[in-house]
């Protein structure tokens, strides 16, 4: 349900990563919110700053999007899993069938490792990886999924 004030719902974690081509820095922001494309949104980094989403923008890979009145290009869009172990995951690419080969960007702690899902265990019954289910990510090593936040990956807009 959207709201018509603007009210803090959601919290962010910014990193700042070198992007090589462009020598621009990435920032990876996560949020809570089940409407992060409402129209006024704030986020809290973990130094207790707050940056505040001017507009959105549409949403859609290479759209701009505005943050304490800066220009930013969204680059990737997509859930964020929190798992038990507490590393953050991110899928990449198209979802296989079962996750069996599915394979995953690590967000934390080992910003960039790479890992491939063996199987995927849909405890809830909803045909979706959610909290709750588990995911084994390593041969018997089964995670249960703490959380799911929205992640996106963004860079400031060229001058």
């Amino acid at each position: 349900m959207r709201r018509a004030v603007c009210t803090v719902f959601a919290f962010i974690l910014i990193l700042a990563l070198p992007v090589a081509a462009s020598g621009a820095q990435e920032i990876s922001l996560e949020a809570l919110s089940d409407d992060p494309l409402a129209p006024c949104t704030e986020f809290h980094k973990p130094n207790c700053e707050t940056v505040h989403a001017d507009d959105p923008g549409d949403g859609r890979v290479g759209s701009l999007m505005w943050l304490d009145g800066r220009a930013y290009v969204l680059l990737w869009r997509g859930p964020g899993y929190y798992l038990e172990s507490g590393a953050v995951v991110e899928p990449l690419g198209e979802a296989l069938p079962g996750l069996q080969g599915q394979r995953w960007r690590e967000v934390y702690p080992n910003e960039g490792a790479i890992h491939t899902s063996f199987s995927w265990q849909d405890l809830d019954r909803n045909q979706a990886l959610s909290v709750s289910d588990t995911l084994e990510l390593e041969p018997g090593r089964v995670l249960k999924i703490k959380d799911v936040r929205l992640r996106l990956r963004v860079r400031p807009a060229e001058p």
